[in-house]
């Protein structure tokens, strides 16, 4: 082979394996950093890069993130706080702020996949990103119902072939409002969607835990039955959940959900914006820390 050969075939090999870049962005939560990092570490299928957006509000808290991040060699940046409060950054839309930020700065540049993460969501399977995402220009959870009729992106989930995507730039997971109604963070992806109809858009599967509780809670699906122990093991066997899931759901974590055929595990509510008491917190945080540590330590994942 020659050299010129040689190289010219160097190079479409690299561009065309670019890394899976995983962004996420941290409050108030470094603990989460670490158990994304181990879970991305262990189940991950692709080359990937994990980085964090440091968004804490005030200074002791960015330390500590920073330390987690330095601790496990994970590249992060500041999200500059002045964007939070002057501009035309609005203060009430700072996830979405953060968001906006990591994608000018390494997102819309990066020639692969491209997943946007919330701080709380953990990969819990083995899993290909590229190859899941396949000739999908976008996977993504979606958000359909309220106020009214549109269909956008929800950014606690949003994988982007972003190599592929035109205009990409005008990607906005800004709030809305669309078309006259104000909705949540990612809801200007309704424009970018109704811009581009010729975009391949798959849409996750979700499973939110009050859906899974058979008879425990208000808003269960079988609200009326009282449902045995092996009735509900049998099931979530039904809903593809495996043995140490199972286990997981049958202490009733509540609030959590589950993406993307069960592969992603949502904490949900990381930031306690639901003012849970602190009871309440240390319970789901125990019972989300024996979970995690548990398939952390199994064998032959792959």
């Amino acid at each position: 082979m020659n050299k010129a050969f040689y190289f010219l075939f160097l190079f479409v090999s690299v561009q065309t394996s670019a890394k899976v870049l995983i962004i996420t962005h941290s409050y108030n939560r470094p603990d989460f950093i670490e158990f994304q990092y181990k879970t991305f570490e262990k189940f991950l299928l692709d080359d990937y890069e994990y980085v964090v957006f440091n968004d804490a509000p005030k200074e002791p808290m960015k330390s500590q993130i920073d330390d987690v991040c330095k601790k496990y060699g994970i590249r992060y940046f500041r999200v500059p706080q002045e964007m939070h409060t002057t501009g035309e950054w609005p203060r009430n839309r700072r996830h979405v702020n953060g968001i906006r930020y990591a994608l000018d700065i390494i997102g819309y540049d990066h020639d692969g996949p491209v997943v946007i993460l919330d701080s709380d969501m953990f990969l819990i399977r083995p899993l290909s990103i590229e190859k899941r995402l396949g000739d999908n220009h976008i996977l993504s959870e979606t958000r359909t119902d309220y106020p009214g009729p549109i269909t956008w992106l929800w950014p606690g989930i949003s994988i982007l072939a972003m190599n592929k995507l035109p205009e990409k730039r005008t990607i906005s997971y800004d709030c809305g409002p669309v078309d006259g109604c104000f909705y949540d963070s990612g809801a200007c992806t309704y424009n970018y969607l109704k811009q581009h109809p010729e975009l391949k858009v798959e849409y996750m599967t979700s499973l939110w835990s009050y859906q899974l509780f058979l008879g425990d809670r208000h808003r269960s699906i079988s609200e009326t039955i009282s449902v045995t122990t092996q009735e509900k093991i049998s099931a979530y066997t039904h809903y593809g959940f495996n043995e140490k899931e199972i286990k997981f759901l049958l202490n009733k974590p509540d609030t959590f959900e589950f993406y993307l055929d069960n592969n992603f595990l949502h904490y949900r509510e990381g930031t306690n914006y639901g003012s849970h008491t602190q009871e309440y917190v240390d319970r789901k945080t125990r019972i989300f820390k024996e979970f995690i540590e548990d398939i952390l330590t199994e064998k032959n994942v792959g």
